[in-house]
């Protein structure tokens, strides 16, 4: 009798386990298919109306050497002006530090 109990209730898990595993992935087939079809909406929503086709997931591109002008671009505009009063009070207050051999441990 215990060994058919413990049969039952494997077969029980079992069966609990196929069914929570086949619901998640039809939910998460049914989101796929709504973000699926949310942009081809999208994009025949475009072709009526004679906008610029979209791409997927273009809301999030950018280009990468846009930093790099940017920072290029500042750089060019600094050469010119002399440096503020601020930047040369900060280096007239260093002080070097003579460096020490290490010490052995006792």
């Amino acid at each position: 009798m215990n060994n058919f109990l413990a049969t039952l209730l494997s077969a029980i898990l079992l069966i609990m386990g196929l069914m929570a595993g086949a619901a998640l992935f039809f939910v998460l087939m049914f989101v796929l298919v709504v973000v699926w079809a949310t942009f081809k909406l999208r994009q025949m929503w475009a072709r009526l109306t004679g906008k610029p086709l979209v791409q997927p997931f273009s809301a999030g591109r950018f280009d990468p050497r846009y930093g790099f002008q940017q920072a290029y671009s500042t750089v060019r505009k600094g050469r010119g002006q002399p440096a503020s009063t601020t930047a040369r009070a900060q280096l007239d207050d260093v002080t070097d530090v003579v460096p020490r051999t290490p010490s052995q441990p006792d």
